[in-house]
């Protein structure tokens, strides 16, 4: 049985200028120890499927068909006092802004000590020990667990964050842009410490994120995302090195690895539709230079393409050729009609 089961998920807001369609029927399983990347747009929906999984959107907002089965129980059937004792304990948190997380009149081991006890972990001298040794686990000297956020670098404060997360022992973990707003050296390190923990610890990892160089060094598989749906889901290796929905072929354009010969960065022209209207089709027809008269009027089913690797594009048995159409960068300066 895997620890996650999403199936069918959609997510609308409520908003005065109408709802906003901001995850459309995803689905996807993990299994004990896997880690998976949510890597896309901004306003893909990543970060909404965090929260639908903690369960933090507001009332009414998870569609009625949607099923979020975790170690054997359906979140969604769940009580607010039942929600609240799986979140952070078994469910943890790492959210974008470290910032606005910790408490700025609050110290850091306080805060700590606080939600060890309310999920009625260890506390006194042992809590104590336990948060000293998170903070060397995370890069951090555990003899600034008593400082105030302010007190600390931004990479400071998202090592404290990492901290907090993995005191309550989580089994499985969201990393919601984890290294926002930090330098790339810093991200790097913090990356590294946060992945070392992870395996240490076997926890189950999801993290969201726009990099694609962070998903192929830090994920097991990988689900790219556009406008709310799940354009091509797999094993990283796999989705990256042959990726067979143009939406992941164009990301790679403006991905620059390490190694290979020098090619051009090629953006993707255009913009994501509007999430606030209903698309008939491929919501990435507007701006995919492959788009045909079909993919304007039905909606390509999420198939498998290879064991473990499905794709939504009705070319996907044209793949090889469009990776090959893709790489030169006057495709993507093509306009449809």
């Amino acid at each position: 049985m895997p620890v996650l089961a999403v199936e069918n998920l959609s997510v609308t807001y409520r908003t005065a200028r109408g709802p906003v369609h901001a995850v459309d029927r995803v689905s996807f399983s993990l299994e004990g120890g896997d880690s998976l990347g949510l890597v896309g747009e901004s306003g893909c929906g990543k970060t909404t499927i965090g929260k639908a999984l903690l369960r933090i959107l507001p009332e009414g907002a998870i569609g009625p068909k949607s099923r979020i089965v975790f170690e054997g129980q359906d979140l969604l059937s769940l009580g607010a006092n039942e929600m609240r004792a799986i979140r952070g304990r078994r469910i943890g948190l790492i959210p974008q802004s470290a910032m606005n997380a910790l408490d700025p009149v609050v110290r850091v081991s306080a805060l700590i000590r606080e939600a060890m006890a309310v999920h009625g972990l260890a506390g006194g001298r042992a809590a104590e020990e336990r948060i000293k040794s998170l903070f060397a686990a995370v890069g951090l000297d555990p003899d600034r667990r008593a400082h105030y956020p302010h007190m600390f670098s931004g990479g400071m404060r998202q090592r404290a964050t990492i901290a907090l997360a993995f005191a309550l022992e989580p089994t499985f973990l969201i990393a919601d842009e984890p290294t926002t707003g930090l330098d790339v050296i810093v991200q790097d390190q913090v990356l590294k410490e946060l992945a070392k923990l992870v395996r240490q610890r076997g926890t189950t990892f999801i993290i969201i994120t726009h990099d694609i160089g962070v998903v192929a060094e830090h994920c097991r598989r990988v689900a790219v995302m556009y406008a709310g749906r799940v354009m091509e889901i797999g094993p990283t290796a796999d989705v990256l090195v042959e990726p067979t929905h143009p939406y992941t072929m164009g990301l790679q354009n403006g991905f620059l690895g390490l190694r290979g010969a020098y090619r051009e960065i090629v953006s993707i022209p255009g913009a994501p539709p509007s999430l606030s209207e209903i698309h008939p089709g491929c919501p990435f027809c507007d701006r995919c230079p492959f788009a045909e008269a079909v993919c304007r009027s039905e909606v390509p089913p999420l198939a498998e393409v290879a064991p473990g690797h499905f794709s939504a594009c009705h070319f996907r048995d044209r793949a090889a050729a469009l990776r090959a159409q893709s790489a030169e960068p006057e495709t993507w300066g093509r306009r449809l009609a």
